[in-house]
């Protein structure tokens, strides 16, 4: 049922399916599936990432998210939301550094813990 759901999403005009993945938030819980959807026009950039897991027998979207060119990853404790920084001066090409939004699952939902610098590129 995910399968053809996710090929649906992933199959629209001007939208790209990418980073499928699955991982557990807790050691004894059942696992999350992960997706992003990125939105194409002239350029692509726009990503969603959305979480499903199964909260009280049912299916359910447990974060949606976006960002521009977004992606995400499992630490092992917390949920890191991975897209471009730009600074007030930076063109749209060129951000000066990488941020991860950090999200932590409470047992039925993801809660905003904080937002990282993971990197500044460097001239």
């Amino acid at each position: 049922r995910f399968t053809n759901q996710l090929v649906r999403i992933g199959n629209r005009g001007g939208e790209v399916l990418g980073n499928v993945s699955s991982f557990f938030p807790t050691p004894d819980g059942p696992a999350h599936l992960g997706y992003t959807v990125t939105h194409c026009g002239a350029n692509c950039g726009q990503t969603d990432i959305v979480i499903l897991a199964v909260v009280g027998g049912a299916i359910s979207v447990v974060l949606r998210t976006s960002g521009d060119r977004a992606s995400y990853e499992w630490d092992g404790a917390n949920l890191r939301v991975i897209a471009p920084f730009y600074g007030r001066l930076d063109a749209r090409c060129c951000p000066s550094a990488t941020k991860a939004d950090v999200y932590r699952w409470s047992g039925s939902a993801y809660g905003y813990v904080n937002t990282l610098l993971l990197a500044t590129f460097k001239p």
